[in-house]
C-alpha cells in the first residue's frame, strides 16, 4: 500500500486502542438532542452518502437528512469527529433509501447524538447513518471481503476485527 494509505491505517489504529463504545459529550449531547424535534413527525428522511477521499482512498460518507436538516458522524474526516445535528445545506449527494421519520427513528436519533469515539473500521458515519434507519450497525463499507473499507484495513484489524459491524457498549 502507498505511503498515504498507511497515513491513514496508522491513524485508525488509535482509535482501536479505545474501548468500543459510542463516548458521548454530556453538554453537546444535550445540544444536538435537543435540534432533532426539527425533523417532523412522518416526515421522509433519506439516508444519503457521498464520495469522499482521504490520504489517498475513496469511501462514502454516509448520513441522514430531510432536506433541510443533517444528522452526521463528523464531516466525513477521521480526526475529531462527533454526531451532529445541523442545518448547513448539502449538495452532490446520493440517496440511497428514503423513509419516514417515527418514534424508533427518533429514539436512535437521540440515543447516537453526541457520541464522539470514531473509527473508520468500528464506529463510522454510516454505521450511525444506518443504525438511525434501520436499528442495525452495519457499515456495508466494512462488510467482510468485499467492502472497500474492509480491504483497507482487513491485515491490520486483529483482535479488533470482532467488534465490526458490532454495535459499541453504552
Amino acid at each position: 500500500m502507498g505511503s498515504e494509505t498507511s497515513k491513514l491505517i496508522d491513524q485508525e489504529k488509535t482509535s482501536w486502542v479505545r474501548k468500543h463504545s459510542l463516548n458521548h459529550d454530556k453538554k453537546l449531547t444535550d445540544q444536538y438532542r435537543n435540534l432533532v424535534v426539527n425533523f417532523a413527525d412522518s416526515c421522509d428522511l433519506h439516508l444519503s452518502y457521498r464520495d469522499k477521499t482521504m490520504f489517498g482512498c475513496t469511501y462514502q460518507h454516509w448520513f441522514v437528512t430531510d432536506g433541510i436538516w443533517v444528522i452526521e458522524f463528523g464531516s466525513g474526516d477521521i480526526l475529531d469527529n462527533m454526531v451532529v445535528v445541523h442545518a448547513i445545506l448539502k449538495k452532490g449527494y446520493i440517496t440511497a433509501e428514503t423513509f419516514k421519520m417515527n418514534t424508533d427513528v427518533r429514539k436512535r436519533m437521540l440515543q447516537v447524538c453526541g457520541a464522539s469515539n470514531y473509527s473508520l473500521a468500528l464506529r463510522n458515519c454510516e454505521h450511525v447513518a444506518r443504525y438511525i434507519q434501520s436499528g442495525v450497525w452495519v457499515s456495508f463499507q466494512m462488510a467482510k471481503g468485499t467492502g472497500v473499507l474492509f480491504k483497507i484495513f482487513r491485515d491490520h484489524l486483529s483482535t479488533h476485527s470482532k467488534q465490526v459491524n458490532t454495535f459499541p457498549k453504552e
